[in-house]
């Protein structure tokens, strides 16, 4: 489809891909909407979240061709590929959670985080993230975000 399209943003650890799906609008103009997910391998509700939204925004209802027309969406749905495929549950091949590594990530042991954090900067009207995850104790839907206080640090 014309609207859709797939990349890889990097390889991990074990050299699988780390892959960048973009649908939408494709302009530096557009406004973005990034999505990520699998960041903790074990959250699989978080894979089942991406696959009803790439439903939604690949099929022809009236409001996700509008979303197309107007938004580029960037989903990036498994930040942790060598741990889904090696069935940790929490951490990455290097023994560490990827969710702590957004502040410092070393390029050649948490290559995903790196690169993602790279794409996060070099997206120039980049409007809302969010990523998915999954809970221990909390059930149906939730929402957890930063005060603006910290929005500056």
């Amino acid at each position: 489809k014309e609207y859709f399209m797939r990349e890889v943003l990097c390889t991990s650890l074990a050299g699988n891909r780390c892959d960048v799906l973009t649908i939408g609008k494709t302009t530096e103009t557009a406004p973005c909407v990034v999505i990520s997910a699998r960041v903790h391998s074990g959250e699989t509700c978080a894979s089942w979240m991406i696959h009803g939204l790439l439903d939604f925004l690949l099929g022809e209802s009236p409001e996700a061709v509008r979303i197309r027309n107007m938004v580029c969406v960037k989903i990036i749905p498994m930040l942790n590929p060598d741990g889904v495929i090696c069935g940790k549950s929490r951490f990455s091949l290097a023994g560490v959670d990827l969710n702590r590594m957004y502040s410092d990530p070393n390029p050649n042991l948490h290559p995903t985080v790196f690169h993602f954090r790279e794409l996060l900067q070099t997206i120039p009207n980049l409007r809302f993230f969010c990523d998915f995850h999954g809970h221990s104790k909390k059930q149906n839907i939730f929402a957890y975000a930063c005060s603006p206080s910290r929005l500056n640090r």
